[in-house]
Parts: C-alpha cells; structure tokens; sequence
C-alpha cells in the first residue's frame, strides 16, 4: 500500500538565498563609485587655482649663475667701484652760489655750515646729486681761477625742455637745449665762478 506525504507545512520558515560573493562586490564597488563621481564632477566645476608666489627669499636663492659667477672672475686685485659721486666746489660767495644753485637750478639746501653767524658751507641736493659748496677762504690768494676745464654731468628723467623753461623763468643764462650726435638731449650753464653744470637726458628709442 503507498504512503501519501503530508501537504502540511513543518511550520519553519524557509531562508532566503544568499548573493553570490561576486554580486556583493558588484553592488559595493557601484555604492563607492557614485561619491566618487560627485567629487570629481564638483572639482572640474571650481577653477583652476592659481600658483602661489614665490617667497622674495625665494628669489633671493634663486640669484643668476652668471652674477655668481662675475664676483668670482673679478680680476685682483680689484679695481675700484663707486655707488655714488659728489662734487665739492668752493666759491668766491656764497650767497651768490647758493642763490644760483638752489633758487635758479633747483637744488635744495640739506645741510649748512656756520661759524660765529657767518655762513661757511653748505650741502646741496637733487635727487641722487651732491654739490658741496664752500667759502673760499683766500689762503690761497684773491685772484685764484675757478672752474677751468671742469664740467659736471647730471642725468635727468623729467625732461630737458621743462628744466629750460624752468631757468629761463628764474633768469638763469644757459645753452640749448639741443641734442648731441650721441643722442642725449642737454642744456650746459655756468654758476657764478664758472664751473659748467650740464643736465642731460638719454634719447628714447
């Protein structure tokens, strides 16, 4: 006689079946992609940032090799090298260089020289140019000649044309202005004890 098998449940719950492992690592690798892909799509959105400048000790370091190497090939024993030069002038008077040299060309006065009231020397001024002018003081004799074969040279970048105008209003004598076949544009005028002071400016090109 055949058995028959039961219909009914055994009243346990059957488990659901697992993911194959390959699956799973399908399903995280996608859930890290999608952050990733925000991120990347939010940077080529932001501009492109800027290099940051170099630090002055940077460029400090950073000095040409040809500079370098220009200190080290001087010759020796080294010849000399000024930074700057000044000229030292003594005058038969004063007052009378001063009022050329400040009033009439535009120096100005930075240091003065006196002894019992009685002006003997001043400091003269203009831009990056030092004049000295002196008292003379006839240890030498009266009749001593000044200013022969002595000029000086001042560079200039506000224009030789306005300083022309500048003197011709305060009454100053000078030449020019013209221009030298070396391209400098000058105006040459002498102070009262014939000492030749020329201003200069380089032709633009």
């Amino acid at each position: 006689m055949a058995t028959k098998r039961s219909t009914k449940s055994s009243g346990k719950k059957a488990k659901p079946a697992r993911p194959a492992k390959s699956a799973n690592r399908a399903a995280k690798a996608s859930s890290k992609a999608k952050p990733a892909a925000k991120r990347a799509a939010k940077q080529a959105k932001r501009p492109a940032a800027r290099p940051k400048p170099r630090a002055a000790g940077a460029r400090a370091k950073a000095a040409p090799v040809a500079a370098r190497r220009a200190l080290k090939d001087r010759a020796k024993p080294e010849t000399l090298r000024c930074k700057s030069f000044s000229a030292a002038l003594t005058a038969d008077d004063i007052q009378a260089s001063l009022k050329f040299w400040v009033d009439g060309v535009g120096f100005h006065v930075k240091q003065r020289w006196e002894k019992d009231g009685k002006l003997l020397g001043a400091e003269l001024v203009a831009g990056a140019c030092m004049i000295g002018i002196s008292q003379d003081d006839w240890a030498k004799g009266r009749n001593r000649t000044k200013g022969v074969g002595i000029s000086i040279y001042a560079e200039t970048t506000q224009g030789v044309d306005a300083l022309a105008e500048r003197l011709r209003s305060r009454g100053v004598a000078f030449e020019g202005p013209d221009t030298t076949d070396w391209g400098w544009r000058q105006v040459s005028l002498r102070d009262p004890d014939g000492f030749r002071f020329i201003v200069y400016e380089e032709k633009k090109r």
